[in-house]
């Protein structure tokens, strides 16, 4: 697979690399995705911290890390459930 890095999205030089797994990490170096050749020529096997094996693809990738990630969005309140809020005069 060929990765382009970017350093901004105006980017005029992408920097363009051959690679069989790519990971990108978070600030703290924590993956958040991973992306590997997989057996078939021109198939790859993508996943982020959203899929449930995420923990077991990384280990199966010789990533030495265990991820827990919160989910947002199972945190947010339906529009319903939002407080109501009054105006002051």
């Amino acid at each position: 697979m060929r990765v382009r890095l970017l350093q901004s999205i105006r980017d005029p030089q992408p920097l363009v690399r051959e690679a069989s797994v790519v990971v990108i990490e978070d600030d703290f170096g924590n993956p958040l995705i991973v992306g590997s050749d997989f057996t078939l020529p021109g198939s790859y096997q993508i996943a982020d911290v959203r899929d449930e094996n995420f923990n077991d693809i990384l280990r199966a990738l010789g990533i030495d890390k265990v991820v827990i990630a919160e989910h947002l969005e199972d945190k947010l309140l339906a529009t319903e459930e939002l407080p109501e809020i009054g105006t002051h005069g």
